[in-house]
């Protein structure tokens, strides 16, 4: 059972649903009670997910605990190991985009376009793009070329650029069912530009 107030005291205390899930000795695949601790932090006004400050703060945190426990080091680079890559030492220089701008709006897009599909119903059983049949997503191998997988039409990458909301790029009329190979070889294109791609990829079909 879950109670609120302790639900909120471990939240604030790691910012992480998994270890308040692991507080109350529910593995961290549990759904059911994800979405609760979820709803009870959203009403809550606390709930950051995965990319708000504090969550990334202690997500740092248990990462050099671990390293501390592990290897002696907060830093892996810091070991005799990862010494040997001297490479990694050397300062990054600043560039002229701001990337981790990119990568936060990519993770919320990814845990949004989740939250979508799982209200999803009726999935098909082709994909949509080249009309071949998925395997089954139950017994599949993760990295078949033919597992299901989501698309966006629109790339996320075409989406930051434009600065469309995290909503506009996860709405359903922006998702597409594509199987694995598909998905990886359309990468940052556009379903308008993939089009002469999708022709010429049925040619090889076997």
């Amino acid at each position: 059972m879950l109670l609120r107030e302790e639900v909120i005291s471990v939240y604030k205390e790691t910012y992480s649903v998994t270890q308040v899930l692991k507080h109350f000795n529910y593995p961290h695949g549990n759904s059911e009670r994800r979405n609760e601790i979820n709803t009870i932090l959203k009403e809550e006004g606390i709930f950051e997910g995965n990319t708000g400050p504090n969550a990334l703060k202690k997500k740092q945190e248990r990462i050099e605990r671990t390293n501390l426990e592990r290897y002696g080091v907060i830093n892996y680079s810091h070991t005799e190991r990862g010494k040997k890559n001297f490479h990694n030492h050397r300062e990054r220089q600043a560039f002229c985009i701001d990337v981790d701008d990119f990568k936060v709006f990519q993770e919320q897009v990814r845990i949004q376009t989740k939250k979508n599909i799982r209200k999803i119903v009726d999935r098909p059983t082709h994909c949509e793009y080249l009309g071949v049949e998925f395997v089954d997503d139950n017994i599949c191998n993760p990295n078949d070329y033919r597992k299901r997988s989501i698309d966006h039409m629109k790339s996320v990458y075409s989406c930051w650029l434009d600065g469309m909301s995290v909503e506009e790029t996860c709405h359903p009329e922006n998702l597409s069912w594509v199987c694995k190979y598909i998905n990886g070889v359309k990468g940052n294109i556009d379903y308008e530009d993939f089009l002469p791609f999708i022709d010429k990829l049925k040619g090889k079909m076997v």
